[in-house]
């Protein structure tokens, strides 16, 4: 009664900020499903993620121990100083490496930015650089603005920013930052400016978040899709179309897949995930380095081959169950592993482009000297950080943790010839 009397307003209602908050993502989803229909799960997916109100990654900062997974470059420096140097590797084989472009495809907060910087500072390499970040959040642009600005800052170098045509626009002298929501955009403004300058393009820990379709197999019907329908108590549940759908004729298209040599013997409840986006960007990366001169990397969690049962949810650095992460919409970090198999696919019909990987994370990094670099900083610091550093590089790296299910596909101009350590007939031993 007390709390009746003290937090009601006028007539009686209880005051709006103490109302429960809607979960506008989980109504907007439900509508969707009682006017149209099951979706589609690469629907739901996509809409957790990167819808412009209430998509997770539109939320703002969910990076680093204080959000709810850590990325590599969140780990440790070393990271993003392996990187650096291996963009000023391939610069070096550029005609013309005075003025050149880098492509940071989904940077989260702009760590790896950050770290790319001050190893290409040290490198005496930033000048006639522009960086072309690309992100659909508006809230993570604006992070990777101020961390950058204060990079910057910190070096006591002061910057001007401008903004054009919706996009935002950063320079100190002859090096400049530009911020798009789309690769389109991106690929458009370089083509009117930029073109016949080399460019590099990266993408880290971003196609583990592009929308997946989920297949399964009926021994009574055949290849069914995995939708997001809602029971009773409008919850969401995953359930079976009954049958094949479009998405089965025209996504997983099984006459074509699952013939010839590519034939296996089916069972119930077989699942295949696939993602046409990650197709469909692959695609786009390579025209756009096909039309130019560069290369690209692609870093992600994965394997060569297909999955069936990967797609996992994320919450404080906990793993849920698919029964609580379907209920959370826009809540919770939605990733699947990535085919790595199928990327290559798609670089290896250019001609013009050489393609070798994906290679152990672990693998790179030594061999863009991690563990010297770890030697070398260890010498300059405390025990303490020392110690810390050995942890840093021991995740990154390892086997038994990132160094063997991380991945690096790499794609490039044949004209730039073999990049290291991309080599022809690469033989790996396995990094423990």
């Amino acid at each position: 009664m007390l709390l009746r009397r003290f937090f009601r307003g006028p007539r009686g209602t209880i005051i709006k900020s103490l109302q429960p908050k809607k979960d506008e993502l989980k109504e907007h989803l439900t509508k969707q499903i009682i006017s149209n229909g099951p979706l589609s799960f690469a629907q739901y997916m996509e809409q957790c993620l990167a819808h412009p109100q209430y998509g997770y990654y539109c939320q703002g900062d969910v990076f680093g121990r204080k959000g709810d997974f850590i990325t590599s470059p969140e780990i440790s420096q070393l990271f993003g100083e392996m990187i650096g140097v291996w963009l000023n590797h391939v610069q070096q084989k550029f005609k013309n490496p005075f003025r050149w472009n880098l492509i940071e495809l989904g940077p989260g907060r702009g760590t790896l930015t950050c770290d790319i910087l001050r190893t290409l500072k040290s490198l005496d390499c930033l000048s006639g650089l522009s960086i072309h970040l690309v992100d659909v959040s508006a809230a993570l642009r604006k992070i990777q603005k101020e961390n950058i600005e204060k990079v910057f800052k910190d070096w006591g170098l002061k910057t001007w920013s401008q903004s054009e045509d919706g996009i935002d626009k950063l320079f100190y002298e002859h090096t400049s930052f530009l911020w798009y929501d789309s690769f389109e955009k991106m690929r458009d403004l370089y083509n009117k400016a930029l073109k016949g300058y080399p460019a590099i393009v990266i993408g880290h820990e971003l196609f583990d978040a592009l929308p997946i379709y989920i297949f399964e197999f009926s021994e009574q019907q055949g290849w069914c899709e995995v939708q997001v329908n809602l029971t009773e108590n409008d919850d969401f549940q995953l359930i079976r179309s009954n049958g094949p759908n479009q998405n089965v004729k025209n996504i997983l298209k099984p006459e074509k897949r699952f013939s010839g040599e590519a034939s296996i013997q089916l069972f119930e409840g077989n699942r295949i995930e696939l993602s046409p986006v990650s197709v469909s960007l692959m695609t786009q990366i390579c025209d756009f380095i096909n039309s130019t001169v560069g290369a690209g990397i692609i870093i992600d969690y994965g394997e060569n081959h297909s999955f069936s049962n990967s797609i996992r949810g994320i919450k404080g650095h906990e793993k849920l169950d698919a029964d609580k992460w379907l209920q959370m919409p826009g809540k919770v970090d939605l990733s699947a592993y990535v085919d790595f198999s199928t990327l290559k696919a798609v670089a290896d019909t250019y001609t013009d482009l050489r393609t070798i990987g994906p290679i152990p994370q672990g693998f790179f990094l030594e061999s863009m000297g991690i563990g010297a670099r770890v030697d070398y900083l260890k010498t300059q610091n405390n025990a303490e950080k020392g110690a810390q550093l050995d942890i840093e590089y021991e995740r990154l790296a390892s086997s038994e943790q990132m160094g063997e299910i991380y991945k690096v596909l790499y794609t490039g101009s044949k004209s730039l010839g073999e990049v290291y350590p991309f080599l022809d007939n690469l033989q790996i031993e396995k990094n423990e």
